[in-house]
């Protein structure tokens, strides 16, 4: 799976939220992974805006919930997760 750096990339490009609050808002989506482990996608991880897992998360802010919708697709696409990843190591390496 994607790691917390790709889930913040992506989302980045889809709204305008500074790095911080789209950071937390993943931190929060996978908080249960503390506990659950590599189930923890029972929790937060519901794609229905109405349901209790996004109400807690982004208190009904639509950027907010695009960020959580954002993590949830790239949870689900792991080759893009992959891709990305891999983009941002190699952008990383020719600074």
């Amino acid at each position: 799976m994607a790691n917390r750096k790709v889930h913040n990339y992506l989302a980045k490009m889809f709204v305008d939220m500074s790095m911080n609050d789209i950071d937390e808002i993943n931190k929060k989506i996978d908080e249960p992974y503390q506990w659950l482990g590599r189930y923890h996608r029972v929790l937060n991880h519901d794609k229905r805006p109405e349901k209790m897992d996004s109400i807690m998360i982004t208190h009904g802010d639509p950027e907010k919930e695009m960020v959580r919708q954002i993590h949830i697709w790239l949870d689900e696409n792991k080759d893009v997760g992959d891709l990305l990843e891999a983009y941002l190591l190699m952008k990383k390496r020719k600074r």
